[in-house]
């Protein structure tokens, strides 16, 4: 069983190394082709989760330091943050 097994591994290196020099190229990608084929694969994902976001209707109010009332502490300012 053993002297097999080794006829086999040495039938599959003389195979591994005569692949290479036989194999065909492989097919020449443009820029452009490959842009495409990205951009494809990026719209199949981001369609469906784009979609499902825009379908969710913005309800939660938002508050603003207009009217603070007698809370003020805890009423949240909308104005833009940055220096």
């Amino acid at each position: 069983m053993s002297a097999s097994r080794r006829v086999f591994f040495k039938s599959m290196a003389a195979l591994s190394v005569a692949a290479p020099l036989s194999a065909t190229a492989a097919p020449v990608v443009t820029g452009a082709q490959d842009r495409a084929y990205w951009v494809g694969v990026m719209d199949r994902i981001a369609r469906p989760v784009l979609s499902h976001l825009a379908a969710i209707p913005c309800v939660r109010p938002c508050r603003s330091s207009k009217n603070p009332g007698p809370d003020a502490k805890n009423t949240a300012i909308s104005k833009p943050s940055g220096g």
